[in-house]
């Protein structure tokens, strides 16, 4: 069963409400910033910016993300990195929180498709040792499954 959900920069001025992803119902937007699917049980998220510079969009995307474990009660989830170049160290720690949130509700987190640029940052920083990483969102829910 594949479920698609897009969320929309809008977010800041709507709070996601808690429901299941079978009754979210969201319009594309150009400024979009997440794309989110169901897959085996497990929660395939993308991100759509290609940098992740700004402090505020950073954290927008960390508050979005954390909503899944929050009020979503995800436990699995992917996170697809495929189409960002780069990241701040903002969400840098956004994702670390992330991690953190997850692992504190026995749930788990894996980061897919990074970009080199972006796992070398992974890797300089130790937090390779950290976070669970995959080639492939497929192998991302497939760990997870």
């Amino acid at each position: 069963m594949l479920i698609n959900i897009k969320f929309a920069c809008s977010f800041a001025q709507s709070p996601l409400p808690l429901l299941k992803f079978q009754e979210l119902v969201m319009t594309t937007a150009p400024d979009q910033l997440l794309d989110v699917s169901e897959d085996q049980g497990v929660t395939v998220v993308r991100l759509c910016p290609a940098t992740i510079l700004e402090a505020s969009l950073a954290q927008e995307l960390g508050l979005q993300l954390y909503r899944f474990v929050e009020d979503l009660g995800v436990r699995k989830l992917v996170v697809d990195l495929a189409a960002v170049a780069y990241i701040s160290a903002d969400f840098l720690g956004k994702l670390i929180v992330l991690d953190q949130k997850m692992r504190r509700a026995d749930g788990k987190l894996v980061l897919v498709s990074l970009h080199p640029a972006i796992y070398e940052c992974l890797t300089i920083t130790c937090l390779t040792k950290l976070f669970v990483i995959c080639d492939t969102p497929q192998e991302g829910i497939t760990l997870l499954t």
